[in-house]
């Protein structure tokens, strides 16, 4: 149940006050701990936690949970799923957290193989990172070594080198990119590793996390980057020149003193925050819609945060709670038909090929990390077109498809 606090903090001239969105809970089939959620549309989704997935066809209305008794775990391993990615609805990895292991789907989890590391003493297995199914990036830390990343290229895990770490409980908690070259990493004991290069090299970022857990981060197009963690006093940092240097940021501070878990941007570039109270076991929101900041509480912590359909929210928290920000029952979810199609190269540089399976397009539409449209079209291309990315800046867009049977989107990076 929704609690509420009567009080407000300001600083300066920003203000971050209560707020009186509501978050609608949705009941699931655990009372596990959940701790990640992706959709790979607006109907299908996957959520991750302590001993359990589930999944959503119906826009996250309902979620029933998949069977992966089919891991091979040994009988010491604890299979914890502390990040995933899925790039459709058949082919998925997870990370199943400390001592356990990565695994991979091809069947929609119906069957898991391990997934070979580079790094030997892979042993903590706790984040991922992926641009497409041929390039992304694994996080954890070793069996008696610190943080660890490894970078998948072209089907091969490959070792990349950062600075030497001993802590083994010193994980990586988050990877995320702004684009091709320049992403960030997070630990659990407050170490920001940053590269440049596309994941190459790792350089070690002064931050004011302390030795609290970094734990997610957003990239704006300003360069302004934001990152939570938990600080019992802060719970975000803030960077304006691409994550070079970093402080508190004052803006979203408040009584909780929150441990922030999440961070989100979601297509309408609306800004949501997620955690716990410092002082209790309830959950902290705080959203942004380019003003100031509203926050509000729920009765679980937050662990994860994901859109689809540009306006619908889901929070994930600890007792199995699922929280949405509209149910999705009332927005049509079923009436949208997904299409697939295909973009090549991407990354791209100059002009990207965009196929859309034998089916007539009818329009697209180019959108930015903070949800503005950068291009659009509304004429007939047939079943493929030739679209000029020359002009955008280097970063992550999302490519909006209209066909004459639905809509799709996907994720590419202009180099």
């Amino acid at each position: 149940m929704k609690k509420s606090f009567t009080f407000l903090l300001v600083i300066s001239a920003t203000f971050t006050v209560q707020a009186q969105f509501t978050w609608h809970q949705i009941q699931t089939p655990t009372q596990q701990k959940l701790r990640t959620i992706q959709f790979i549309s607006n109907e299908v989704g996957f959520v991750g936690g302590d001993s359990v997935l589930l999944k959503t066809i119906d826009g996250g209305l309902n979620w029933a949970e998949v069977q992966i008794d089919s891991i091979p775990i040994n009988s010491w391993q604890r299979l914890d799923i502390f990040d995933m990615h899925w790039f459709n609805e058949d082919h998925g990895m997870i990370m199943s957290g400390v001592w356990s292991g990565g695994f991979e789907t091809f069947d929609g989890g119906a069957n898991w193989e391990v997934m070979n590391f580079a790094h030997n003493g892979f042993c903590q297995t706790t984040s991922l990172f992926f641009f497409d199914e041929n390039n992304g990036f694994a996080g954890g830390a070793g069996c008696f070594e610190g943080h660890i990343i490894d970078r998948f290229s072209n089907g091969t895990w490959n070792e990349t080198i950062a600075p030497q770490n001993w802590n083994s409980q010193g994980w990586v908690s988050s990877i995320e990119f702004k684009d091709a070259n320049l992403g960030l990493a997070g630990t659990v004991d407050g170490h920001l590793l940053r590269t440049t290069d596309s994941g190459l090299n790792w350089d070690s970022i002064p931050n004011v996390a302390g030795d609290s857990a970094i734990t997610d981060f957003i990239f704006y197009t300003d360069g302004t980057i934001r990152a939570t963690h938990h600080n019992n006093q802060y719970g975000v940092m803030i960077s304006t020149d691409n994550g070079l240097t970093w402080e508190h940021d004052i803006e979203t501070a408040t009584f909780f003193y929150p441990d922030m878990n999440a961070a989100h941007l979601d297509g309408n570039g609306i800004t949501y925050l997620g955690g716990a109270a410092g002082f209790g076991y309830q959950g902290v929101i705080f959203e942004n819609h380019g003003g100031s900041w509203n926050w509000g509480t729920v009765e679980h912590p937050i662990n994860d945060i994901a859109s689809h359909s540009d306006s619908i929210t889901f929070l994930v928290g600890d007792s199995g709670a699922i929280y949405a920000s509209t149910l999705p029952s009332s927005v049509g979810i079923q009436d949208v038909v997904r299409v697939d199609f295909e973009i090549a190269p991407n990354p791209a540089t100059d002009v990207m090929r965009v196929s859309s399976m034998a089916q007539k397009m009818t329009g697209y539409e180019v959108i930015d990390l903070v949800g503005r449209t950068v291009a659009r079209s509304e004429a007939a291309f047939g079943e493929s077109l030739e679209l000029d990315v020359s002009h955008l800046k280097s970063g992550a867009y999302t490519l909006k498809l209209q066909t004459e049977s639905g809509i799709g989107a996907k994720r590419f990076v202009k180099n």
